[in-house]
């Protein structure tokens, strides 16, 4: 608290209080009024009387405390003997430091503080607001920048794959998978076929052999063709069990529906190439009669 001067109350702030410009403002106009009424006396002729002493009248008007307003409220405090305010002339309520120097624990002012615990009650409340996942604010997929239900997985598409409206992207690809993967085991069931054609050129016997490139995972090849003669009716067939063959000739093969004929054709395999010819020479067993059409049928392993 600060300390005021013994003639004139000029406040003196303490070394750790703020410096206040309107509290030097006020003591300059102090010294400034009593300096004016110095000069004013020194100016002014003065008559004494009787006694030596100037006049009450002629005395200057002065700019003093009045008793009635030291130590009162509102007022001037009284400063003792060592310049500080007496504590029986201190405002009401106002706190005395203890032994330690610290106001003691009574003399604080009650404060409006969270109650203990209250800190951890919010922190609690916030983990349990960030732990929730049902959306407790209501956003929408619009105020996020995702997309809603209908433009993810319309109601129209679900019910392509025989779903309900309330399915979701992955019910989709979980029933796309399960189609697969039924095609893929039906596909693994069934036998595969394919199917092609030449035409017989009419050479025969072994450095005339024929041949024909077939798929990789052929094991059957069937050569037939219709043929009409006065001895012959009907289908003719050549049956080769091409996953039999090796590289070198052999019999690995006969023909089917023609029991007249005294066949004897060797076949071999040379990577998907199939070589056959009839050792007599007859381009009929052969099957390579000249300008005739063969048809034939591969089956291929899964």
């Amino acid at each position: 608290m600060a300390e005021y001067t013994q003639n004139y109350s000029l406040k003196k702030p303490l070394p750790n209080e703020f410096y206040d410009v309107a509290d030097q403002n006020s003591n300059m106009d102090k010294i400034d009024s009593a300096l004016k009424k110095h000069d004013d006396l020194l100016d002014k002729k003065v008559d004494l009387d009787e006694t030596g002493k100037i006049p009450q009248e002629q005395l200057p008007e002065l700019d003093f405390i009045p008793n009635s307003e030291k130590g009162q409220p509102n007022g001037v405090p009284i400063l003792d003997e060592h310049g500080k305010i007496p504590a029986d002339n201190m405002p009401a309520n106002t706190p005395t430091l203890g032994e330690d120097g610290k106001i003691p624990q009574e003399q604080l002012p009650e404060l409006n503080f969270d109650t203990a615990g209250s800190a951890a009650t919010v922190q609690g409340n916030l983990n349990a607001h960030i732990n929730n996942k049902q959306n407790p604010h209501g956003v929408t997929a619009a105020q996020v920048g995702a997309y809603d239900k209908n433009q993810s997985l319309t109601s129209v598409t679900a019910g392509l794959f025989g779903l309900s409206a309330s399915a979701v992207p992955n019910d989709v690809l979980v029933k796309i998978k399960t189609l697969i993967d039924s095609a893929n085991e039906n596909a693994n069931s069934r036998v595969i076929f394919k199917t092609g054609s030449y035409i017989g050129t009419g050479t025969a016997g072994k450095d005339n052999p024929n041949s024909l490139v077939v798929d990789p995972r052929t094991i059957m090849l069937i050569i037939r063709y219709r043929m009409s003669s006065s001895r012959i009716y009907g289908t003719v067939a050549g049956i080769f069990s091409v996953d039999l063959l090796t590289s070198t000739y052999s019999d690995m093969a006969y023909i089917a529906n023609w029991d007249e004929a005294n066949v004897d054709v060797r076949a071999k395999k040379d990577g998907n190439t199939i070589f056959w010819y009839d050792q007599n020479d007859y381009s009929t067993d052969q099957l390579n009669i000249s300008g005739t059409e063969y048809k034939y049928i591969e089956i291929l392993s899964n």
